[in-house]
């Protein structure tokens, strides 16, 4: 079995297929070091960072609906001088563009969708974000909310977390100095460590942070966990710097968080080969662990990496380091 569900249930039940609907692999496969992985805002499209290879995968759905995808690239973008460690993906919510993040050039890359072609993209990039007053230092992470926010999870330094404004006028281009930053300060006094990643709920009300020390920087301080923040009800588009919710998992190594289209779910991939999914409670802002899932690293599943659900909420993609993603199936059973 893949999922093993706990007895808490606040809300509803959550159903993932026990075996996966997809599975990309193998030398055909474009798929190498797998760290982020992305569906388009209509799932007609799974984008993959690769990052041994400096590279953008893109993968085309069979059908209209589901979690059946082509296992050949329809696509890829490959460039070091613009991807070096390319750690982490993400498409804009009109999903005609896509965002990465450099971890190793310190920057954010943007690239246009070809709408002339199924799941394709052109391969310079239309946007390019990077210098001092960016204030990135190794970027692990890059997430858009719904009005048009660009978040940027930092590993390193003091910025922690940096917010980005989407310029007016423009359907791509965001400022390239953050408006609002939640320091690596901040976080200590809650004590976790360096975000590795983060994901607003659907609406941009909330957004979720998870947190993995860094055992090569000897200096760094506070845990992993997961935090969550609330939104400033007023136009500045601002989040509060303390979080509403905060959960230390001590020295678990949690990569990445993806947020179901309900708001419901949170699910977590740790890379002690596990995923693990969290509800929110209806009368508050905390998260409850809902259910557990378990690999036997002798099938080749190997450390969990990027996590996502699809928009619609169908489907559920996990990478893993041993050159692999995974497609489930998805539903909510009330």
């Amino acid at each position: 079995m893949f999922i093993q569900i706990s007895p808490i249930q606040l809300y509803s039940k959550l159903n993932v297929s026990d075996q996966p609907t997809t599975i990309i692999m193998g030398p055909d496969s474009g798929v190498h070091f797998p760290e982020g992985v992305a569906f388009s805002p209509s799932g007609d499209c799974v984008a993959v960072a690769n990052t041994s290879e400096n590279s953008i995968s893109f993968y085309k759905r069979i059908g209209e609906s589901g979690a059946t995808y082509e296992t050949s690239p329809s696509c890829t973008i490959k460039n070091k001088n613009q991807l070096l460690y390319v750690h982490d993906v993400t498409f804009t919510p009109s999903g005609k563009y896509i965002g990465a993040v450099s971890r190793n050039k310190h920057q954010i890359v943007m690239y246009q969708r070809d709408l002339k072609k199924s799941c394709s993209f052109y391969p310079a990039p239309v946007l390019v974000i990077s210098g001092e007053d960016s204030k990135l230092n190794n970027p692990d992470c890059i997430s858009f909310s719904s009005q048009n926010v660009m978040g940027i999870a930092n590993r390193m330094g003091e910025h922690g977390i940096n917010f980005y404004k989407l310029l007016e006028h423009h359907e791509y281009s965001y400022d390239s100095i953050p408006y609002q930053q939640i320091t690596e300060e901040d976080m200590l006094a809650f004590g976790l460590a360096a975000p590795h990643n983060i994901e607003f709920t659907p609406d941009g009300t909330i957004m979720a942070s998870v947190h993995k020390k860094y055992k090569k920087n000897k200096e760094a301080s506070g845990e992993s966990g997961l935090a969550i923040y609330e939104k400033k009800d007023n136009p500045s588009q601002e989040y509060y710097t303390s979080p509403s919710f905060v959960l230390l998992l001590g020295d678990s190594k949690i990569h990445a968080c993806s947020f179901h289209c309900s708001g419901k779910y949170l699910a977590i991939a740790d890379q002690h080969a596990y995923v693990q999914i969290y509800e929110k409670n209806n009368e508050s802002i905390e998260f409850t662990l809902m259910l557990t899932t378990t690999q036997d690293k002798k099938e080749g599943y190997g450390r969990a990496k990027g996590i996502a659900f699809s928009l619609d909420g169908n489907a559920l993609a996990i990478s893993y380091d041993t050159d692999r993603v995974y497609i489930y199936d998805v539903h909510e059973v009330e």
